[in-house]
């Protein structure tokens, strides 16, 4: 594996900027493994938040477990996108040009 210093070295990029970017496509790619999970549950179940999931099974619509274990999940991971995106908009978004 390269180093940061190698890489920078390599494509005339200055070593802060190689970091912010490779910091930013980080989150991002997190970001997005997060949308897929949540995507996951929330299509399992017709739900787009935990309290949906809550709700659907108050109702019977749906059986309670594995459900519950559903609505936690999402709710971890919609908190856990949060913090995620949170460090996008601290960082001042996107840095790119396009």
């Amino acid at each position: 594996m390269p180093t940061l210093s190698q890489l920078s070295s390599e494509f005339g990029m200055p070593e802060p900027i190689l970091l912010q970017e490779a910091l930013e496509m980080w989150l991002f790619n997190k970001i997005a493994e997060v949308d897929h999970r949540i995507a996951k549950i929330s299509q399992r179940y017709g739900a787009a938040s935990p309290d949906d999931i809550e709700a659907l099974i108050r109702s019977g619509s749906i059986e309670g477990h594995p459900a519950w274990e559903d609505a936690i999940r999402l709710e971890g991971l919609l908190e856990y996108r949060g913090k995620l995106w949170k460090q996008v908009v601290d960082a001042g978004g996107p840095q790119r040009d396009s």
